[in-house]
């Protein structure tokens, strides 16, 4: 390193005490509701308040020798030595760590596979090899009283940096899936999503390289921001979900619309809303009792996610047995696409239902339009065409009886 200024004059110190302050207070909230994202923040702050322990022994250690010239002392420099190359190591151990931990919980895989997984997993194993190869040696070093090459430290530090922005490098891609299936949904808008994701992400990835100038722990602030992140997100959205199904609710879809409607700039008619309602559920509720009923709607909401795609969608509980569905058209993914897969979803679980409840769906939709005064307009137009299919059903249903007597 060429400078250790942020160190000397307490800047680090004092960062790090605001950001164990911060991951407390993360864990102390976080804990209470687990669910995916809080797995995520919970264990990355552990992480993080053992790499805070390390950052203030350091910066401590460093302060006191620089202060009452302690640096001919072998046993602080080689202190200073371990402990400032861990902070480093630790440093590149995140990309790893939260990678794994968003392929694990957010990802819901049981376990972490993939042919470019196992490749970044044989990356870490070699460079953590190497680190602790290269730690026995300085030890070996200072027991036997050899000096210590400054050379081959400031090489050895600035390789475990170089090592750390690659595994960055590799797991960008998870990074960036992963914030912006995050922020989606929330008060932020596709614009807003954009410009997080590049403070959040790029900014931290661009500004990296520091750690081979300044003793800058742009590795340790971008995962404490990405906490912090998870954990705002988390609360937010905690508020704004369907108890029994888990979906959002209708609280936070007129949020979301309501953002959409103040950038009207951004809206086309590739944008549409979708209501989609259970039939004949009021008498499924009362021929099979309320309990019948809320696994049915639970089975529809996970039909109804299961065929949503990764982006571009928004999905909630409106009512007690209508839903919403919001859908930026792609070329590749349009509204006919998502409706036969979501059929096909009702057919296969029908097929594996142990009742004799022949579960359908009537659904109508609308194309945003700038005739469209609010939200309101916007889901009003869509349900007055799920209605209309609703009553061609029932037409369809009493003509069909009346040929059969």
């Amino acid at each position: 390193m060429l400078s250790f200024s942020f160190v000397t004059d307490t800047s680090l110190l004092y960062f790090v005490v605001i950001c164990m302050l911060i991951l407390c207070s993360v864990i102390h909230h976080d804990k209470p509701r687990l669910n995916s994202c809080t797995r995520i923040s919970i264990n990355a702050a552990y992480l993080l308040l053992l790499h805070s322990v390390a950052y203030a022994v350091f910066c401590i250690l460093f302060y006191v020798t620089d202060k009452y010239h302690l640096g001919n002392m072998k046993g602080i420099r080689f202190a200073l030595v371990i402990i400032g190359l861990l902070t480093n190591y630790m440093s590149f151990v995140y990309p790893y760590i939260l990678l794994y931990l968003i392929r694990h919980f957010y990802s819901r895989n049981t376990y972490v596979r993939g042919s470019n997984f196992r490749i970044f997993t044989t990356f870490f194993i070699l460079c953590t090899l190497i680190f602790f190869a290269a730690i026995g040696y300085t030890t070996c070093l200072v027991y036997l009283e050899a000096p210590l090459s400054t050379v081959f430290l400031h090489n050895l530090d600035d390789a475990i940096v170089l090592a750390g922005i690659i595994s960055f490098a590799v797991a960008l891609p998870d990074f960036h899936k992963f914030i912006y299936q995050l922020l989606q949904g929330t008060y932020f808008s596709r614009r807003g999503i954009y410009i997080a994701l590049g403070a959040i992400l790029y900014l931290q990835f661009l500004l990296l390289p520091l750690n081979f100038l300044f003793y800058a722990p742009v590795m340790y602030m971008f995962t404490v921001i990405l906490v912090y992140v998870i954990h705002v997100i988390s609360q937010q959205k905690e508020v704004s979900v369907d108890f029994l199904t888990g979906m959002n609710n209708r609280n936070s879809l007129m949020k979301y619309l309501e953002r959409l409607f103040i950038k009207r700039s951004e809206l086309d008619a590739s944008f549409k809303l979708m209501v989609i309602t259970i039939d004949d559920f009021k008498n499924l509720n009362n021929n099979y009792g309320h309990e019948a009923g809320d696994k049915t709607l639970i089975s529809v909401a996970n039909c109804l996610k299961s065929a949503a795609p990764a982006n571009g969608m928004f999905l909630c509980r409106f009512l007690r047995d209508e839903f919403v569905a919001v859908i930026h058209e792609v070329p590749e993914f349009n509204i006919e696409d998502y409706i036969n897969i979501l059929n096909k979803k009702i057919s296969e679980l029908n097929s594996i239902r142990n009742d004799n409840i022949e579960l359908s769906l009537s659904i109508g939709y609308v194309a945003y339009s700038h005739d469209l005064k609010d939200q309101n307009s916007f889901i009003h137009e869509a349900k007055a065409n799920m209605f209309k299919q609703q009553e061609l059903k029932r037409i369809t249903k009493i003509r069909e009886s009346t040929a059969i007597l």
